[in-house]
């Protein structure tokens, strides 16, 4: 009897566990999702604009500082082997929403050379990739609403109420 009652306590101890670590995964990757968008928001779709602008009017193609080369994603890259602690089909969804932000920052590394270049091949070749830039980045900002109240339904979990209506300090 002492060893069932042992193997449930067991049991129960993973299960919470396992709840405590997708609700914390998902805090995260929500939190970064939004930051992610907010900075494309209020930033990058910004830059975008002004390019068309430049080109549109014949106008060299603007030189910007942002190089899609530094690290965006850290909190997936972490996190990315616990996605399977999520709930399906939200890991495919995430995997598919962040290597689709990462073809982006690659085309921006690719704007970012053709903006030194300031030829009007350069140029041209630029708008083609800023138009299609822009109804990606669109489509990213579009599917990430509903990923992040997903995760933070998941972040709020009933079973683990936040620490200070625990009593922990």
């Amino acid at each position: 009897m002492g060893g069932l009652a042992a193997f449930a306590a067991n049991l129960l101890r993973l299960r919470m566990e396992r709840r405590f670590q997708r609700r914390n995964v998902a805090a995260a990757l929500a939190a970064e999702l939004e930051a992610i968008c907010d900075h494309m928001t209020d930033e990058y779709v910004k830059r975008l604009e002004l390019m068309d602008t430049a080109i549109l009017h014949h106008d060299l193609y603007p030189y910007y500082g942002f190089r899609g080369e530094k690290e965006y994603m850290p909190i997936f890259r972490v996190l990315g082997q616990s996605l399977g602690l999520l709930p399906r089909p939200l890991p495919r969804e995430l995997i598919f929403w962040y290597t689709t932000m990462t073809v982006c920052l690659e085309r921006a590394r690719d704007l970012y050379e053709l903006a030194k270049n300031q030829t009007s091949e350069a140029s041209r070749t630029a708008f083609a990739m800023t138009q299609l830039q822009r109804k990606e980045i669109a489509r990213l900002l579009e599917a990430a609403p509903p990923l992040i109240k997903r995760l933070e339904q998941l972040a709020e979990d009933p079973a683990f109420p936040p620490r200070s209506h625990r009593g922990i300090g």
